[in-house]
């Protein structure tokens, strides 16, 4: 950011005020009866459109204000768009007239702008003069954006946008003479910035990409496809139609007449057997001018084509057919690999020239880059990567001392925690340090369908050692059966060639497997000299994902308060990386449909969609509402007069889905005895149901609930019972069958308590079950003079059917304990 830029922040509002003294707009004038809009005329004189108070006036003005708020919003919308398209990497770009992150950061300072002048005419002035100011700012941004967006998005300055911005707001003031110009001036943006937001969804796209996706989208009324899809078609069946009417004339008998024709047409009777031939030698003679030699050259080929169709004839026996049948049914594997390989090409060289998609050419042996620096909380994996390259660029080094590396590493951990990223990152790290190297190192990654390709891991480890060397990446490594047990031949083979690759320094392979099932691999497999170096996954903890989510909020320009953050990086405990994209690009998606900038209101709505799983409940009745308000209510009174470690964040009525007991990797596939899958050990004798009525959603600051004293952990099975507790305190009976899920895991903490990692008896059982009697007994005691409390928030349970963070803490606030 340029001195220029910075100054811009500070002189804005500065700016703003002395337009406002320059047109004439006292504050003095507004009072809670009146209002107006002032605007300057030619000789700069103030005019004032006064008007009487009425509600029709204020709810035009609230409109208008509104209109142009949103317009705003529209326009820094665009401009997180381009930001988001340009680190998509589905835009072709050449950076050797700007770089891609001096372009983002030219970008976000424009938002930055906007978003400055926005938040003071929004909330420093009178809804009049705001209207005024913004419509005027508005057309001062587009006058810039607009032409710069629509030609080439490289060619954007901040620098240039403050320039022109204040340029043409003044001109724009001196032109603003009558309150219909206003309103002319509010209806153009709004045709501007519509231009503005499609000019943004195809940027980094030339004129033959925008046609060409619009022909691919657009549908044929009668037909139901797109223009393209229907040439497709016609081309298609075109060619099928060409290719049966050949093989059908050659097909024919000899002797056979033209259908329809009855023998006769324009140059006399001729059969198929002489079409060709009989067809241009008449018509040359018609027209007079076929020479001698000519005639010769026709009747030849006419007969040689009248032989090649009696060959044909000739060899067309069973043993003849058989033999091109074998051929064929050899050959037609082959056919079709080579025919999808063009296929897929074919597709990607439309996508990427015709439609403009950058990606379109990776295949899917390409490894998009990674960086170790960006994998949050595995950076002490770069010293191993580092490593490893240098023994692959130095390995007499290394092997005359005898200090080599393992050639084999298992990456253990669930799913989506890392171990791919890993290898990517390894593999870009290596590409760096060979860079200009003509011994590039080869980074090789398979599935099941490359060994089945292969046949086998001897030939695809000796096609392997030709290329030395490599790095071989097999991920979900159980899934290829390398288990005794399981698979004999694969088992043995991938022992054999580790051992290979062991005795055999030249050959340079160094094999790194993933996986999230060890227990499934052969035991032979994970020693040392093979796969033996493990090394271990696990999801991000608290400050990881935090530290993570702030980076994919800067890179994409969105800003929200540290509080919500913080809320988000705690609620998804036990959650992966991918969750949180996940949750930000739903926010961004939330936004987008809206046309507006993101808000925390949007990633809340993401939270309640892919972390805490809220399905609106429209069915329940108002006695089913009270009922589960109540149970809710006493949870939330109880945790905030406990002040327990986890903290309320959502309190709901809505139906919640309950997480169902599965081991990782597995899926249910027979109910047959005998084929019984291991999740069968899993499920209940009957089926339970798989939502619950209400749920309260808390988060904690403490990344491992091991290290929580005896007395939080029993804040924790106290704030579990009070729901049951309050229950009964406000209706007066028990509700058993209601809160079941809360009861058990009282009983099951306290039975592990008093277990100490025994075996569970019945006497401990029936201790526990005592145990959580005198807990249950203390909570009802705690509420009993608690149902004022609990009854207003059953009641804005009631009538909201949720209450968020901030609301919660409003009511928290109002509760003198």
């Amino acid at each position: 950011m340029n001195i220029k830029t910075s100054f811009f922040f500070i002189i804005a509002p500065l700016y703003i005020a002395t337009c406002c003294l320059v047109m004439g707009q006292n504050e003095d004038h507004h009072t809670i009866n009146s209002t107006h809009i002032a605007i300057s005329d030619d000789n700069n004189v103030s005019k004032e459109a006064s008007y009487q108070y009425n509600p029709e006036m204020w709810k035009f003005i609230e409109t208008t204000f509104q209109t142009v708020c949103d317009q705003t919003a529209k326009i820094e919308f665009c401009l997180q768009q381009s930001i988001q398209i340009l680190n998509s990497g589905k835009m072709k770009f050449n950076e050797t007239k700007v770089s891609k992150s001096a372009l983002l950061e030219e970008i976000k300072i424009i938002k930055e702008m906007i978003e400055t002048i926005s938040h003071f005419y929004t909330t420093s002035l009178h809804k009049d003069e705001a209207i005024l100011q913004g419509t005027l700012f508005n057309a001062a941004f587009m006058s810039y954006l607009l032409p710069v967006i629509t030609q080439d998005i490289r060619e954007i300055k901040a620098e240039n946008f403050d320039k022109i911005v204040s340029q043409n707001f003044e001109q724009l003031i001196s032109n603003m003479t009558s309150e219909e110009n206003l309103h002319m001036l509010i209806e153009e943006n709004e045709k501007n910035i519509h231009t503005l937001i499609q000019a943004c969804d195809t940027i980094g796209l030339n004129y033959f990409n925008k046609i060409y996706r619009f022909l691919d989208t657009k549908q044929i009324p009668w037909y139901g496809k797109s223009p393209l899809a229907t040439a497709y078609d016609i081309a298609y069946w075109s060619t099928a139609a060409a290719v049966a009417a050949a093989f059908a004339t050659y097909a024919m008998p000899q002797s056979l007449k033209i259908p329809f024709t009855d023998g006769k047409m324009i140059f006399g009777d001729f059969t198929i057997k002489t079409w060709i031939g009989d067809f241009n030698q008449k018509a040359r003679e018609i027209k007079g001018n076929i020479t001698p030699d000519e005639l010769k050259t026709i009747q030849d080929h006419s007969t040689y084509i009248s032989d090649a169709h009696g060959l044909v004839h000739t060899y067309a026996d069973p043993f003849t057919t058989t033999i091109l049948g074998g051929l064929a049914y050899f050959t037609l594997p082959y056919i079709k690999e080579s025919y999808s390989a063009a296929s897929k090409k074919c597709h990607q060289w439309v996508n990427y020239h015709l439609k403009g998609d950058a990606s379109a050419m990776k295949g899917s042996q390409d490894f998009t880059k990674a960086y170790f620096k960006d994998f949050v909380g595995g950076e002490h994996l770069k010293q191993l990567a580092h490593e490893l390259a240098d023994y692959l660029k130095n390995p007499l080094r290394y092997e005359r001392s005898g200090i080599a590396p393992s050639n084999g590493y298992l990456l253990i951990g669930p799913s989506q925690s890392g171990k791919s990223f890993f290898a990517k990152a390894l593999k870009t790290l290596i590409d760096e340090e060979f860079e200009g190297s003509n011994d590039k190192v080869k980074f090789v990654s398979i599935s099941q369908d490359d060994l089945a390709y292969y046949q086998g891991f001897s030939n695809l480890f000796y096609l392997l050692s030709k290329q030395a060397p490599v790095i071989l990446f097999i991920d979900e490594i159980d899934m290829f059966g390398v288990r005794r047990a399981l698979d004999k031949k694969n088992t043995q083979e991938l022992l054999t060639a580790m051992n290979g690759i062991d005795t055999d320094p030249s050959k340079k392979i160094i094999v790194i497997a993933a996986t999230n099932r060890p227990e499934e691999l052969d035991f032979a497999l994970v020693q040392k000299g093979r796969l033996g170096d493990i090394i271990s996954f696990d999801y991000p903890t608290y400050q990881c994902r935090k530290e993570y989510l702030e980076r994919q909020l800067y890179k994409r320009n969105i800003k929200i308060d540290q509080d919500m953050i913080d809320m988000i990086a705690q609620e998804t405990d036990n959650q992966t990386f991918n969750m949180i994209d996940t949750i930000v690009k739903h926010a961004a998606r939330i936004a987008t449909y809206q046309t507006r900038p993101v808000q925390e209101s949007d990633f809340e709505t993401a939270l309640d969609r892919e972390i805490r799983k809220i399905k609106p409940n429209t069915t329940l009745s108002a006695a089913e509402k009270e009922l589960i308000g109540i149970y809710q209510a006493g949870q939330a009174v109880a945790r905030h007069i406990l002040n327990t470690d986890q903290k309320i964040v959502k309190i709901t009525l809505d139906t919640v889905d309950k997480p169902l007991p599965s081991k990782e990797g597995f899926d249910m596939i027979s109910e047959n005895k005998g084929q019984r899958h291991e999740n069968h050990d899993l499920l209940p004798q009957t089926r339970v149901k798989p939502t619950r009525l209400g749920f309260i959603f808390t988060i904690s600051s403490t990344n491992n609930h091991e290290l929580l004293s005896d007395v939080q952990q029993e804040q924790e099975l106290l704030a579990l019972l009070a729901g049951q507790a309050a229950l009964e305190i406000v209706k007066g009976s028990n509700f058993h069958e209601f809160g079941k899920e809360d009861r058990a895991k009282v009983l099951e903490a306290l039975e592990k308590k008093i277990a100490q990692g025994t075996p569970i008896t019945d006497a401990i059982r029936q201790q526990a079950i005592t145990a959580k009697n005198d807990l249950y007994q203390k909570v009802k005691t705690l509420l009993q003079n608690k149902t004022s409390w609990i009854k207003i928030i059953t009641d804005e349970l009631i009538q909201n059917h949720t209450i968020n963070r901030k609301q919660w803490l409003a009511l928290a606030e109002q509760f003198i304990q």
